[in-house]
């Protein structure tokens, strides 16, 4: 397992605290797809677990920044639907985190709300599938992806669900390493954790209905096979079709190459490879079928707009991903 880099570093004699606010008619589910692993995880890091609906959050656990207690991290568990006082008392509470700095973990509404106050301006963030793009996305300029989650400045978003779950455990990850997500993930039996690059799991049936098998089944093929590069004949062979078939069924249902296609495949691994573990580029290179790290560097910046080293200081600096979406 590759180690995640460190969020950040905080004050071991101080009041840790992750507050969990959510709306009264939130599936319990979803709740306890947040406070089931924090529950696991701080029993071994004993920061305070304190949990709340919208509109009986105390204000000053939020806004305490000094002294003995210091928030680390704010859920925001809400469904679509609120009433007027909880959309009255998540603007506030959002607004007081803003103000302190505190990273937030949005779901539901409260991603609207935080877009309106215009705190997410040009971030990315995972909006469900059949969501739609409505006006507060356009005003927001946001970067919608359609991803189990987004991580973009300080501010986490997911579609709900279980995805909510993966979420969690990618946040105790990153703040209290990789001993305590798999901690948490021995506790509660979960063996498997879906990465945030990968796609709602409704877009995919939906997206692959419209696929033939064989332009499907070469895809994972790609994905099982970032390094080394598989030869397209190859590819080919396994399907049972001809080169110039692939090249055909690839244009006609993906408007792409299946070259150029794999490639992306590969970038997109190395992105995320970049930006959630400490492997150097020669590592990222290797584990993701390019020559060396040269060859990633200039490959990446033509697709992403920037060389992974400098992705790599705006991720340390808290700045939102840069790049097209995933494909």
């Amino acid at each position: 397992m590759h180690e995640r880099k460190a969020e950040a570093s905080f004050d071991c004699h101080a009041k840790e605290i992750v507050h969990v606010v959510h709306t009264p008619d939130q599936s319990l589910l979803m709740l306890a797809c947040a406070l089931d692993p924090l529950t696991v995880a701080r029993e071994h890091h004993g920061f305070d677990l304190q949990v709340s609906t919208p509109t009986l959050t105390k204000f000053p656990s939020i806004a305490a920044q000094s002294g003995d207690d210091k928030m680390i991290l704010l859920f925001i568990v809400s469904s679509e639907d609120i009433t007027e006082s909880e959309e009255a008392a998540l603007t506030s509470i959002l607004a007081s985190a803003a103000k302190q700095q505190v990273p937030v973990i949005l779901t539901g509404a409260a991603i609207r709300i935080a877009a309106e106050q215009r705190l997410l301006d040009g971030h990315a963030v995972a909006l469900h599938w059949q969501i739609g793009v409505p006006t507060w996305v356009t005003k927001a300029r946001l970067d919608v992806k359609h991803q189990i989650f987004c991580k973009s400045g300080l501010y986490y978003t997911c579609p709900g669900g279980t995805a909510l779950l993966d979420l969690t455990l990618e946040v105790i990850r990153q703040y209290f390493g990789d001993p305590a997500h798999e901690r948490v993930c021995r506790k509660l039996q979960i063996n498997v954790t879906r990465r945030p690059q990968d796609i709602q799991a409704g877009k995919l049936r939906a997206e692959k209905q419209y696929l033939p098998y064989k332009v499907g089944r070469a895809i994972e093929i790609m994905q099982q096979r970032l390094s080394p590069t598989l030869p397209l004949c190859d590819i080919c062979q396994i399907l049972g079709v001809s080169q110039r078939q692939l090249e055909r069924l690839f244009v006609r249902y993906v408007q792409d190459s299946p070259r150029s296609y794999y490639r992306k495949v590969q970038l997109n691994e190395a992105r995320w490879l970049c930006e959630n573990t400490d492997l150097n580029l020669t590592e990222i290179a290797k584990a993701c079928g390019f020559g060396g790290s040269s060859t990633l560097s200039s490959r990446y910046r033509k697709a992403f707009g920037i060389t992974p080293t400098r992705q790599r200081e705006l991720q340390y600096l808290g700045a939102s991903s840069v790049g097209p979406e995933d494909c």
